[in-house]
């Protein structure tokens, strides 16, 4: 089913046009391919009754009813940040009394919790933001509005998707390109792995649950530790990286989003993720993993030769700087 469209100035034109001769909502409706309620709707709503009961409908008129109202939303949109002291309010009652924003619209009839969230995610105060975040217990999870499924995933900021990657990223052409994911072992226990396009070198976490947070500061101590070799990151399309934006503030490092179900557009991450698997299956008791553990995963993987990369390892790829034609065939004996 096609998106619906707003209706244009140069439709109005035609609605204008044809209304005067007297066409009826159903011929207007089939002139211009829209549905009937579209047409019966724009002109009840825009048009203007006369002293004859007659609906009178102007293209110009009706355009600026729509940009009135437009408009209008809005500046009811922005309540919050065209109010300080409502602003400050809010603000209060998420950081200081952990009320949520279904909480606070339902006490206060000034705002919904929907123009609540919106307001969070526009935020340009970075550090705010982080607090108020912190404060919202929903976080990562879901939650039901008038009976379709969201997410909080709606209140962070927009994501760059994998179309505007430069071209050097998909041609593979360098080191530093990361894939990311996370792989579910057992209730809420993963794996968080960033795997180099190029070279295959993975860095792997055991985390004990999804939450966006989680995430942001297990990126934030691989930043720390190996910041300089990291250039952008390719993400899975899962709410787990959702502070994608705070990610991005911190370490300046580029990040892009994998469309959802496209995992074959993360491939070295997929590929990477199936190693992993081998050494910890899925449905298995994980609790007691040591950080020694997860080491010895990641220096397994990253010390097994690999075909496409002339049966270097990622290690030598990655940490060593090695080419193909630095490779030299070892005797077994």
């Amino acid at each position: 089913m096609a998106n619906y469209t707003q209706i244009s100035s140069d439709e109005r034109v035609i609605i204008a046009d044809l209304w005067r001769r007297n066409k009826s909502y159903y011929y207007i409706a089939k002139w211009l391919s829209r549905k009937y309620d579209t047409i019966r709707d724009e002109i009840e709503r825009n048009g203007e009754v006369n002293r004859f009961g007659k609906i009178v409908y102007s293209s110009r008129k009706a355009h600026k009813k729509y940009l009135e109202r437009r408009q209008e939303a809005k500046a009811k949109e922005r309540i919050i940040e065209n109010d300080f002291k409502a602003e400050k309010k809010i603000t209060r009652l998420i950081t200081e009394e952990q009320l949520s924003p279904e909480q606070i619209a339902g006490r206060y009839d000034t705002v919904s919790h929907q123009t609540i969230y919106n307001w969070i995610y526009r935020m340009e105060d970075i550090e705010l933001k982080k607090q108020i975040v912190s404060n919202l217990r929903r976080k990562g999870k879901t939650y039901r509005k008038t009976s379709k499924l969201h997410t909080f995933q709606s209140i962070t900021a927009p994501k760059t998707m994998i179309d505007a990657r430069p071209k050097e990223i998909d041609a593979r052409e360098r080191l530093g390109d990361l894939e990311g994911d996370t792989v579910l072992l057992n209730g809420l226990e993963r794996l968080y792995t960033l795997v180099d396009r190029r070279s295959g070198y993975l860095f792997l976490r055991h985390i004990l649950n999804g939450h966006a947070e989680t995430i942001y500061q297990e990126t934030l101590k691989i930043y720390r530790e190996h910041g300089d070799k990291i250039l952008s990151i390719t993400y899975d399309n899962g709410v787990e990286f959702s502070y994608h934006d705070l990610i991005t503030v911190d370490t300046g490092i580029p990040i892009y989003f994998a469309y959802p179900y496209h995992s074959w557009e993360r491939g070295t991450n997929e590929n990477t993720n199936g190693l992993a698997r081998q050494y910890l299956p899925k449905g298995e008791v994980h609790g007691k993993l040591t950080k020694s553990d997860i080491q010895t995963i990641e220096d397994k993987l990253n010390h097994r030769p690999r075909k496409r990369l002339g049966y270097l390892t990622p290690y030598e790829v990655f940490v060593e700087k090695m080419d193909v034609k630095d490779f030299r065939v070892q005797s077994l004996i």
